[in-house]
């Protein structure tokens, strides 16, 4: 018989059931804290790895020191063993409210998994676990003794060989002896680690240090900010790697707590989709693109072009280009261009400004009007989730404000630079020739004239080139 402390302060008591077999324990006086409003939720993802998720769920229940409210979720990625059966017995022996989402297997799908249980989770802080790694009895403690707002904490995993991971028992996990069991290279490597991982925090690196997606918490309003995980990511990797990225393009720094606690990886045979190098990976290409949306497109909510915040620099009345982007569901608002007539201090009729913001009933569609830029403010609308405030939609060049801006297309030969910190920086070649090389260095799409791009057309590496007449196109390749 063992004792240890759960995750909400209950006594839990490990036996040996009579007649049973000899390795099978009989859990008593444990359940987890099931309440409205849970202070932290859980959330493990698991695929066909019955026997390491058994582990990892009474690892959580041996949690100490952690008085608060906890909800636990398993999101299976379409298992079709006895995954589901696993949970079905620890919610009888716990007494513990645990939810199970699954779907069809359509190949690796951590992305989508990890989605779909966030989704079923309602508490205001989030822990993302793989069901193969074990947490030690103080990890949940940890994770929530060092929460910060803007923060997002994330830390390692020491990798056990297949021999440790086979000697490990039920009893070692519920008393903590598990945590013993580090060699002396992967403790080096650790240690390693965390010194990168201070050194990138006093450097303010813009991406670094990684987050890890089988060990991280995070604040639900900053998770649901960035639309959650990249579903267009299928296959193994990259994915986790994205939403530290976007997690700091929103301004939440990644923290690692690898100096405090770290998890440990049950050894299970590769996925068959892991390469041997991260550059060999079939998500490698879609990660290194450029123009990456903060909240991307295909995530927690799937959005669409109109969706999309956009901004459109270097417009003249009478401009096409503003009716085919609507015609194509995206709602630019229109910039006046720096050499135009629209930007004078004080212009005789005022600025033209055509709106088509979605969900904006006040907005002129399809048509341009003009107006004193001082009562310009009280015609556009106010309060649309989809746009600019009126102010910035007239400021020229674009405030920090409009840091909010998702798009800016550039219309060239009209300007000669982007003028804001979009997401993405989509040029469109509106006429024959070259655009300075300073202007396509910026840009993350090109838009022009040719089928393919000429030879004097210098792109920078990872710039996607379409021709004006795939707009459709490129619109989809913004993500």
């Amino acid at each position: 018989m063992c004792c240890s402390r759960t995750a909400d302060g209950t006594r839990l008591t490990v036996r040996r059931g009579r007649g049973s077999p000899k390795n099978s324990l009989i859990l008593e006086s444990f359940s987890l804290r099931s309440m409205a409003r849970p202070d932290i939720s859980i959330i493990i993802s698991t695929y066909q790895r019955p026997r390491n998720l058994r582990l990892c769920l009474l690892a959580v229940t041996a949690q100490r020191d952690f008085p608060y409210k906890t909800e636990l979720i398993v999101a299976d990625d379409g298992s079709r063993d006895e995954t589901s059966e696993v949970v079905e017995r620890f919610r009888r022996e716990t007494g513990a409210p645990v939810r199970f989402c699954t779907h069809p297997h359509r190949g690796f799908r951590a992305a989508l998994t990890r989605n779909e249980g966030f989704a079923l989770s309602t508490a205001p802080y989030i822990l993302f676990l793989d069901g193969d790694c074990l947490i030690p009895p103080d990890h949940l403690a940890v994770h929530f003794r060092l929460r910060r707002p803007g923060l997002a904490l994330t830390t390692d995993a020491v990798r056990w060989t297949r021999e440790v991971s086979a000697a490990c028992r039920e009893e070692d996990v519920l008393t903590g002896e598990f945590t013993r069991r580090v060699l002396p290279a992967e403790r080096q490597r650790i240690r390693v680690a965390h010194w990168k991982a201070l050194l990138y925090h006093r450097l303010r690196h813009p991406n670094k240090p990684r987050l890890l997606g089988g060990n991280f918490s995070v604040w639900r309003r900053d998770f649901e900010a960035i639309n959650g995980f990249d579903e267009n990511y299928n296959g193994w990797g990259c994915e986790d790697d994205d939403v530290g990225i976007r997690l700091h393009q929103l301004g939440v720094r990644v923290y690692s707590i690898r100096g405090h606690t770290h998890t440990f990886h049950l050894w299970h045979p590769p996925v068959s989709t892991v390469p041997e190098k991260i550059r060999q990976g079939v998500n490698f290409p879609y990660f290194r693109r450029r123009g990456r949306l903060t909240r991307c497109r295909n995530g927690l909510q799937k959005r669409e072009a109109g969706d999309l915040r956009a901004v459109l620099t270097g417009w003249e009345p009478g401009d096409p280009w503003p009716r085919r982007f609507a015609e194509l569901g995206l709602q630019p608002v229109p910039f006046p261009s720096p050499n135009s007539l629209l930007s004078r201090p004080e212009p005789a009729p005022g600025p033209a400004c055509w709106m088509a913001g979605p969900g904006g009933a006040d907005a002129p569609q399809n048509r341009f009007f003009s107006f004193p830029r001082e009562r310009a403010a009280s015609r556009l609308p106010a309060e649309s989730p989809h746009l600019p405030t009126a102010a910035t939609a007239l400021a020229d060049p674009l405030p920090k404000e409009s840091g909010n801006v998702e798009i800016e297309i550039a219309v060239w030969p009209r300007v000669a630079a982007f003028h804001g910190q979009a997401d993405c920086r989509l040029l469109l070649i509106a006429e024959d020739g070259m655009p300075p090389r300073r202007l396509c260095a910026q840009a993350d799409i090109v838009l022009g004239p040719w089928e393919s791009p000429p030879a004097d057309l210098r792109l920078a590496r990872g710039v996607r080139y379409f021709p004006r007449h795939r707009l459709e196109a490129a619109l989809a390749a913004v993500q």
